[in-house]
């Protein structure tokens, strides 16, 4: 007899972008979404990529998939504050963490994956392609070196637990105890690594996070952000442990469209 899947909260952070949320949404719903049981979404839309009209589209597709959704739409975009709010308003012992810009390309079935989180992995995240990284070579964990160099020589180094805020199944614990002690000031993913956030990456240096890969293709999950960014001439720069999106100065994308 098939066991129910537990109950999971799932949080989302889009941006005012409804084309590629709609992509997302649509992806996770048909192989994955449905087959859970759903206690609420949490989603916060900021006005990132788009304008108020854009971003009532992409309200209004979040309340399509989850009619209970908490949407919270704040008046200044603000990537860490968004993911602090909808981690910190979770309740259940799993949940998924969402982006609206990636594809799930297969089915994923969440009662073989939910018993790999324990006391020791905490998280379980959806290969892709710019991870780099093969299971078969590099184990099914993430993990990272700290590296310390001398005359540019490294001579020694250290390896830890990597997190990150990509999509996944996270312990709700763990995430909610993330957010309290995040720093609004740094990116929500970069300041998890090594001395950016030291309270922060005391935490969650000690639970691993768990790479999980599709059944038929290395990669589970496709970043269709990417695209999104070169045709709308937008680059992401990472600057003192900020994540920053400015716009390429006369870019001019596609002219003959």
């Amino acid at each position: 007899m098939k066991m129910a899947a537990p109950t999971v909260d799932v949080c989302l952070i889009s941006g005012a972008r409804p084309e590629l949320l709609f992509q997302t949404l649509d992806s996770f719903q048909n192989r994955l979404l449905k087959k859970l049981n759903i206690s609420k979404c949490i989603a916060n839309v900021d006005l990132f990529g788009g304008d108020e009209s854009q971003r009532g589209k992409c309200v209004d597709l979040v309340l399509d998939y989850f009619r209970q959704a908490e949407v919270y739409t704040p008046p200044v975009p603000h990537f860490t504050a968004a993911v602090k709010r909808v981690w910190e308003r979770t309740s259940q012992s799993i949940v998924l963490h969402l982006e609206d810009d990636w594809l799930l390309r297969e089915d994923v079935e969440p009662e073989l994956l939910f018993s790999k989180l324990n006391e020791e992995t905490r998280a379980l995240k959806f290969l892709f392609k710019e991870k780099n990284k093969n299971l078969q070579r590099d184990g099914q964990f993430d993990i990272d070196w700290i590296r310390r160099k001398f005359l540019g020589i490294t001579w020694q180094k250290k390896p830890y637990n990597r997190h990150s805020t990509s999509p996944g199944f996270f312990d709700g614990d763990f995430i909610r105890e993330w957010a309290a002690r995040m720093d609004l000031s740094l990116d929500p993913e970069k300041q998890a690594k090594p001395f950016l956030n030291p309270h922060l990456f005391e935490y969650v240096s000690r639970y691993r996070s768990e790479l999980v890969a599709g059944l038929t293709q290395p990669e589970l999950i496709m970043d269709i952000g990417r695209a999104w960014r070169n045709d709308h001439g937008v680059m992401k720069q990472t600057v003192d442990g900020r994540s920053e999106w400015k716009k390429i100065p006369d870019y001019d994308c596609c002219s003959d469209r």
